[in-house]
């Protein structure tokens, strides 16, 4: 008797847990200093809450996602955002390794943020002289 309470209990949590579901696992690294990898950069799929960090090896896996098409989006501060087109299919695992490139400024990004330093600067009165002078 007990054995078939076991064997009952065996075949119903298979049949819990055999919900279609794939992953994705990949590297990111850094194209700017080698391909090192990339510390804490965010990994989400577009449209969904799954969003993960990378390790200190540039690794990341999202889990349980259901079967089909979706967009991953890499973030990093001070690079390019990048997005990839991703197809996830029952039990298997998708695997990508991506570099990013760091971010560029152009010259009128650079005008933008010293116009906005000189508004923040106080004025400064011309009057004054240094001590002991008169």
């Amino acid at each position: 008797m007990k054995k078939f309470f076991g064997f009952l209990f065996f075949i119903s949590s298979v049949a819990l847990f055999s919900q279609e579901q794939g992953s994705i696992a990949g590297t990111i690294l850094d194209q700017e200093v080698f391909n090192e990898p990339l510390i804490y950069a965010e990994v989400h799929l577009k449209e969904t809450s799954k969003r993960v960090q990378t390790n200190f090896h540039g690794n990341f896996e999202i889990t349980g996602i259901a079967p089909g098409n979706y967009t991953l989006v890499i973030d990093y501060l001070g690079y390019e955002s990048v997005e990839l087109a991703v197809e996830v299919e029952n039990d298997k695992v998708v695997r990508l390794t991506k570099s990013l490139a760091a971010k560029q400024l152009s010259f009128d990004d650079m005008a933008t943020i010293d116009t906005a330093k000189k508004e923040d600067q106080p004025s400064v009165p011309t009057n004054l002289q240094p001590r002991g002078e008169k």
